[in-house]
């Protein structure tokens, strides 16, 4: 199953923790092994928050894992797994950050975000997409089999996301797809239950 976490209408909703709880609750008591990734060429959320830091491999560079998986074939979850760092024994982080720099372009990001979705062969895949590419968004939700939509519990986010839910709506890409919203992030500002539905 491929999950797609996004925040489409704001940043700092939570999205890349909801991601992470997700992918650790899948992989919990499981012998199936469950990869995170995201979309994002510069985001260490998911590598700071998952604990894993410090086990980022500084001798290999997002253009040489390009031209592997380019020339590679299809290889087995453990060759993968050789490119990503274990959050747990079950989850498997596939980032290419370090240090809060952008180890890869905007292009090979999705590259490779869209790689691991498609040929990975992990049970489950959770991509976090908090990010504001509209094409990039789109590439998720194409691949996912679940949508997780996340916004703050503010009026103007939800309104935001109505709207942008409705554009996919007629844009056709959510048909088939499971979908979620989660509201997350509190926040001073009071919203009526009508407003949420």
């Amino acid at each position: 199953m491929r999950i797609g976490v996004l925040s489409p209408v704001a940043h700092g909703t939570g999205a890349s923790c909801i991601s992470l709880l997700l992918a650790l609750r899948l992989g919990q008591g499981s012998t199936d092994r469950v990869c995170l990734t995201h979309v994002h060429p510069s985001d260490t959320t998911l590598r700071d928050i998952g604990g894993v830091s410090g086990t980022v491999d500084k001798t290999t560079t997002p253009s040489m894992i390009i031209r592997t998986f380019q020339s590679a074939g299809s290889m087995t979850e453990q060759e993968y797994a050789q490119y990503c760092a274990a959050v747990t024994r079950e989850v498997d982080l596939f980032t290419c950050t370090r240090s809060g720099e952008a180890m890869c372009s905007y292009k090979d990001s999705r590259y490779l975000s869209n790689y691991v979705m498609e040929k990975f062969p992990h049970k489950h895949v959770v991509v976090d997409a908090d990010e504001h590419s509209a094409d990039a968004m789109l590439e998720v939700i194409e691949r996912c089999d679940v949508i997780v939509f996340v916004t703050r519990v503010s009026t103007s986010n939800i309104e935001m996301l109505k709207s942008k839910l409705a554009q996919y709506m007629r844009q056709g890409v959510l048909v088939g797809k499971k979908v979620m919203v989660v509201f997350n992030n509190y926040q001073t500002e009071v919203v009526k239950q009508k407003d949420l539905a």
